[in-house]
């Protein structure tokens, strides 16, 4: 089974223990990306966002695993990072979500973003993919007790941030992907321009 593993945020520069042939390439479907969840590490992070992302490129590499449960398995161990072992059935979990090309089949999880959804479908059949998986974590901002996500709104989260927190946001967004430009990045790096020659 050739199964495809989407990517647009962290797994594309750290896929950790993730098992891929090769590494993440600009070759994924379009999507709606955002940097619109606020993460337990205070970063703000990149999730398709069907209301406020833009259409961007994402990443895809194929999975070095031969089932889709297997493959569910890998992406979820890399983005939960638990103590505990993955949750029985894989497939109905939270945290990542498929689309079983040859079977026709799709997770519940899947389903809630239909237009999503199908964008990663039509893209798998042109590409000849036998399955897809992908983080299936979306947008959390008012629920991190932010109020109403907004462009000025997220600005104004990551400049109250200090420290080793604002370090470490402000490195994830300068390492995301050159495809994935959404309005909070160019805001950001309007607000705080890298000087040219700075790591």
């Amino acid at each position: 089974m050739r199964i495809a593993v989407l990517g647009w945020g962290s797994l594309v520069w750290d896929p950790a223990a993730l098992r891929i042939v090769a590494p993440f390439v600009p070759k994924g479907p379009m999507l709606p990306i955002e940097f619109s969840r606020i993460s337990r590490h205070k970063r703000l992070t990149l999730v398709i966002d069907e209301r406020n992302g833009r259409r961007c490129r994402s990443y895809v590499a194929q999975s070095a695993l031969a089932t889709l449960d297997d493959a569910l398995r890998d992406l979820w161990l890399r983005e939960a990072r638990p103590a505990k072992p993955p949750p029985e059935p894989i497939r109905e979990n939270t945290t990542v979500t498929w689309i079983d090309i040859d079977r026709g089949e799709l997770a519940a999880r899947a389903r809630e973003r239909p237009r999503v959804c199908k964008a990663i479908a039509d893209w798998a059949r042109e590409a000849e993919w036998d399955a897809v998986v992908w983080t299936a974590l979306g947008p959390k901002f008012r629920d991190a007790g932010q109020g109403d996500y907004s462009v000025d709104a997220a600005i104004k989260y990551l400049a109250g941030l200090t420290g080793t927190a604002a370090d470490e946001a402000f490195q994830y967004i300068r390492k995301a992907p050159t495809e994935v430009q959404t309005p909070v990045r160019e805001a950001f790096d309007r607000r705080w321009p890298q000087l040219a020659g700075a790591g």
